[in-house]
C-alpha cells in the first residue's frame, strides 16, 4: 500500500522535472541547431532538415515562450499541449504494447502512460496560472490516482532530483542528444521513473475506452490499441484537470 508520504515524495519529484519540460518545450520539441549551417554528408543534411521541419510543425508559430502566447485563450493553450503530448509522448508510452498482454506483466508501460498523462496535468495547471510545482502535486494525485494530498511545503531542487545534464543539454556543455524522439524519450523515461515505485496505484490511472484497452492486449495489434488508449488517457487527464481547476473551492 502506498501511503501519503510516499506518494507526495514521488509526485513532488515528478512535478519538479515536469516543470522543466513545460517551461521550455522548445528544448525537446524543436530540432537542435536548426539555424546553424548544415555540414557533413548529403544524407545527414537531409535528416537534419527533416528534423527541423518536424520540430516547426510540432511547435507551430505560437507556442509557450513565443510572442503572443499569453494572448491565446487558455483552452486553446491547453489543447496545444494535449496535441503535442499525444503526438510525441503517447507513441513512446504505447510502444511496449507491441507485445500485447505481456506488457501488463511489468509496470513499464503503465508508468510511461501515467507519465504522459501527468505531463498533461502539469501543463494544464500551468496554463491556468498555477505555476508552482508544489501546487501541482495535489492535482496529480487526484487526476492520476484518485487520491487527496496536501501540497508539500517545498520540493527538492532540480539538480537533486535528476542529473542536470540529462535534462538540459546546454548545462555542463554536454552535446545535445540527436533527434526530437530521443529527447522526448529521455524526458518521459525520467518522469516514469518517479512513478515506477507506485505500481499498486496504476489501476487507478486515466485510461482510454474499453475497446482500445482490449485491443491493446493483442500481440502486434496491441500497439494500435495502446496508442488509442494512451491518447484517450492524456485527453481525459487534461479535461479532468481543467474541470478541477475551474471548480470553485
Amino acid at each position: 500500500m502506498v501511503d501519503d508520504r510516499q506518494l507526495t515524495v514521488a509526485l513532488g519529484r515528478f512535478a519538479r522535472v515536469a516543470a522543466h519540460l513545460v517551461e521550455d518545450p522548445v528544448a525537446w520539441l524543436a530540432a537542435e541547431h536548426a539555424t546553424e549551417p548544415v555540414t557533413g554528408s548529403r544524407t545527414l543534411a537531409q535528416l537534419r532538415r527533416r528534423g527541423a521541419a518536424v520540430g516547426h510543425i510540432l511547435l507551430g508559430r505560437t507556442h509557450p515562450g513565443a510572442p503572443g502566447w499569453e494572448q491565446v485563450p487558455v483552452q486553446e493553450r491547453c489543447q496545444w499541449w494535449v496535441r503535442r503530448i499525444t503526438a510525441v509522448a503517447v507513441p513512446i508510452a504505447a510502444a511496449p504494447r507491441v507485445t500485447g498482454v505481456l506488457a501488463d506483466r511489468v509496470p513499464l508501460q503503465a508508468a510511461l502512460g501515467a507519465a504522459a498523462a501527468g505531463l498533461a496535468v502539469c501543463a494544464v495547471a500551468r496554463e491556468h496560472g498555477i505555476e508552482r510545482p508544489e501546487d501541482w502535486v495535489p492535482l496529480l494525485a487526484r487526476v492520476l490516482f484518485g487520491r487527496d494530498l496536501s501540497p508539500p511545503a517545498q520540493l527538492p531542487p532540480l539538480a537533486e532530483v535528476a542529473p542536470a545534464a540529462a535534462l538540459d543539454p546546454s548545462i555542463r556543455h554536454v552535446p545535445p542528444p540527436a533527434g526530437i524522439r530521443r529527447r522526448a524519450t529521455m524526458g518521459l523515461w525520467r518522469l516514469a521513473g518517479f512513478l515506477w515505485t507506485l505500481p499498486d496505484l496504476f489501476d487507478e490511472r486515466p485510461r482510454g475506452g474499453l475497446l482500445w484497452r482490449g485491443l491493446a492486449k493483442l500481440p502486434f495489434l496491441g500497439l494500435a490499441g495502446g496508442l488509442l488508449d494512451e491518447r484517450g488517457a492524456v485527453r481525459r487527464a487534461a479535461q479532468e484537470s481543467r474541470e478541477l481547476l475551474l471548480t470553485p473551492r
